[in-house]
């Protein structure tokens, strides 16, 4: 369960735990200094850790936070989420290793820091959520977490750094794969969403993009065997829904479902159309559970 607001995350991990499934309790706060962070986390696990001690037939996980050197502030330079994307580009062109190692190094001790405190309040396993620029130390932590999205850049060698996680001897989940709903969203990865245009009045798809929701669903079939090749423990689709991006078929342009990681589609009304890869989603955990 994850979003920003601790009240709703606790509500949906409750209902979720009533029904006797595994809770990920995974706050996402954003545009937090590194003082305010580390306490929104540290009361998201102080209510992780009571739903924990009430439930009895399911584990619940921590997951403290979902990269927050881009989401969040005082790691990249940038008072908004499009300055830091700004920095973390210009950071990757110029490859400066002084830089990136301050990040890194900063991102660090405010991990450890912030995994410290959560271990006073919660008595379960800890995870992260890694962006692919967050070398993160794992120590700290029981579980190793990723945002493993297969891209055009990573596609040749994404089983091998899959694989090398496995150094840590620590179980593996992958906190977010996915891909967005037109052709070519695979080769795009976490970046698809880039295909909006948001700088008139209203948010229109880029002209030429074309829906295409079995690319979506091949995608999750795909990056799922290799993530069951490369023997990860957990893996969660991003997203279950968009809920800010509807599905408009009768308009190619504003049609913003297309920018949509969403296994459901939002129509206009806000009721939910059930996408290809979500009918993928439901066959292929449907039979895995059943085996």
């Amino acid at each position: 369960m994850t979003g920003s607001i601790p009240d709703r995350v606790n509500l949906a991990a409750r209902a979720a735990s009533e029904a006797g499934l595994d809770v990920w309790y995974s706050p996402f706060p954003c545009e937090l200094e590194p003082d305010a962070l580390h306490d929104h986390l540290v009361d998201s696990a102080r209510r992780a850790e009571q739903l924990r001690k009430a439930t009895k037939d399911a584990e619940v996980v921590f997951v403290a936070g979902c990269e927050v050197s881009l989401f969040n502030r005082g790691f990249l330079a940038g008072d908004d989420l499009s300055s830091r994307l700004e920095t973390l580009k210009n950071l990757a062109d110029s490859g400066d290793p002084a830089t990136f190692g301050a990040l890194l190094g900063n991102l660090n001790a405010s991990l450890g820091a912030t995994v410290a405190a959560v271990r006073a309040e919660f008595a379960g396993r800890i995870s992260y959520a890694s962006g692919p620029w967050e070398f993160i130390d794992w120590a700290p932590f029981d579980i190793i977490g990723v945002d493993a999205y297969r891209t055009a850049e990573n596609a040749s060698h994404f089983r091998e750094e899959l694989r090398s996680l496995r150094v840590h001897g620590k179980p593996i989940a992958a906190t977010e794969f996915g891909c967005c709903t037109y052709r070519g969203a695979a080769a795009a990865g976490g970046e698809g969403w880039l295909v909006l245009d948001e700088s008139g009045d209203h948010s229109r798809v880029r002209r030429g993009t074309v829906r295409d929701e079995e690319e979506q669903a091949q995608y999750f079939t795909e990056v799922l065997e290799a993530f069951e090749q490369e023997e990860l423990d957990s893996a969660f689709w991003f997203t279950y829904a968009g809920w800010e991006l509807p599905h408009r078929p009768q308009e190619e342009e504003r049609d913003l479902d297309v920018a949509s990681y969403g296994a459901q589609a939002v129509l206009e009304d806000g009721t939910l159309s059930p996408k290809k890869v979500f009918h993928a989603i439901a066959t292929a955990y449907g039979a895995r559970a059943a085996g």
